[in-house]
């Protein structure tokens, strides 16, 4: 009989155990995967704070502001999968609702699908390519996309600037927010939601602070006959 994940997180099983447990769970909705250039290829990321990274927009930092994973990238992930091994009430997950582009302005959402954003590269990622992209996209089946990371994202539009600006505050106003606890398991739709953290105050002590395990996952494509 399985155990349910809460239970799992509280026995003694391992962590190499609770990392294949983990892509397990990521391979049920696609295939994992990571990028050579970032993390040096890992599959499993850990999240926790570290303190030469607390003023970067990093999972490794203390506040981490609207964004989708891996906006400068091609092959943007489809899925992240979150599992949390410890949990801290004052670190908020922030995603955000499904009809969060019809709050968007008509003509900040005509700009936003104009091609011409250049998304760069976080420090995370070594010696990658910038993206020449829209924000926001319509796909085959109607439905809305999203590569948001302001950050890292430039524009010599100041319609398109004015636009992209406009985003913080529509997701301020349309999300749901969760503290993630241990066995916790949450999967954001990257393509489709953008998400955040709110700050807070890590110990940096080891065995104290916030600890979760993330793999990325990508959609098996479509096989026609």
């Amino acid at each position: 009989q399985s155990l349910p994940i809460k239970d799992l997180m509280k026995s003694d099983i391992d962590e190499g155990s609770i990392n294949l447990f983990l892509l397990a769970l990521g391979e049920m909705l696609g295939e994992v995967f990571s990028y050579s250039n970032h993390r040096d290829g890992k599959l499993i990321f850990d999240i926790y704070p570290i303190k030469a990274d607390a003023g970067e927009q990093l999972g490794t930092g203390t506040e981490l502001d609207w964004h989708t994973d891996d906006a400068h990238a091609q092959d943007q992930c489809d899925f992240i999968c979150l599992l949390c091994l410890r949990g801290d009430p004052n670190a908020l997950t922030l995603v955000t609702n499904e009809d969060w582009f019809s709050n968007v302005k008509p003509e900040f959402q005509e700009m936003l699908m104009r091609n011409v954003f250049t998304i760069r590269p976080d420090k995370s990622s070594r010696d990658a390519e910038s993206l020449v992209t829209p924000v926001v996209k319509q796909n085959e089946s109607g439905l809305i996309e999203l590569r948001y990371d302001p950050q890292f994202t430039e524009t010599d539009d100041d319609a398109a600037h004015d636009a992209l600006s406009s985003l913080d505050e529509v997701f301020a106003a349309n999300n749901t927010s969760v503290a993630l606890e241990s066995g916790d398991f949450l999967v954001i739709n990257n393509k489709v939601a953008a998400h955040a953290r709110s700050n807070f105050d890590p110990t940096y002590e080891k065995n104290k602070d916030r600890w979760l395990k993330r793999v990325i996952v990508r959609k098996q494509p479509t096989v026609t006959s």
